[in-house]
């Protein structure tokens, strides 16, 4: 038992002398990020969802970074107005149906107002996302598709943050009682 300690704390000792030179190293001249592209893997905490250019946890560069950012201040002042105003409707349909005597034309005509919004606001996030594609190079996109079709074939990430084990209700291991 002693033997086996002592050869584990020697390889332990010797990949950490090793791989120190390594942690040291400038990064744009190791081959790795080359300066003017902004890794976002690098950075914890970065984006992860969806199809998005942070998703696919690819390199931009500062000029993709501010077409990309122009688009989404575009896309967030254009959906601004409708936003409130969506909230707003389901506030006012909220209120209706908890009346005593619910009007249902009225209802329905709400529910027509609400349904008309979200459909304008779906147009516009799929044209942001559209001309954000646009701003990205062939290989980015190709990440993306590969992506997609990954999460199309297997299914996303199903455990909301938590790990397998802490999965239910109860969020601990199999609790009986």
């Amino acid at each position: 038992m002693k033997f086996n300690r002592q050869v584990l704390c020697n390889l332990l000792l010797s990949s950490a002398l090793v791989g120190l030179p390594a942690l040291a190293a400038d990064p744009s001249q190791a081959g790795g990020t080359p300066s003017g592209v902004v890794s976002l893997s690098d950075k914890k905490g970065a984006c992860t969802r969806g199809a998005s250019p942070c998703g696919m946890k690819s390199t931009l560069t500062d000029e993709q970074l501010e077409k990309i950012a122009a688009l989404k201040d575009n896309f967030l002042s254009k959906t601004a107005g409708k936003k409130v105003e969506l909230k707003g409707l389901g506030r006012q349909l909220r209120g209706l149906l908890t009346k005593k005597e619910v009007n249902r034309q009225e209802a329905f005509v709400l529910q027509e107002k609400i349904s008309t919004l979200r459909a304008d606001l779906a147009k516009e996030k799929l044209a942001f996302r559209l001309d954000m594609m646009s701003v990205l190079t062939d290989e980015q996109r190709e990440k993306i598709r590969h992506r997609m079709l990954m999460k199309q074939a297997f299914g996303g990430h199903k455990h909301h943050g938590r790990h397998f084990a802490f999965a239910g209700h109860r969020g601990g291991f199999n609790r009986k009682g």
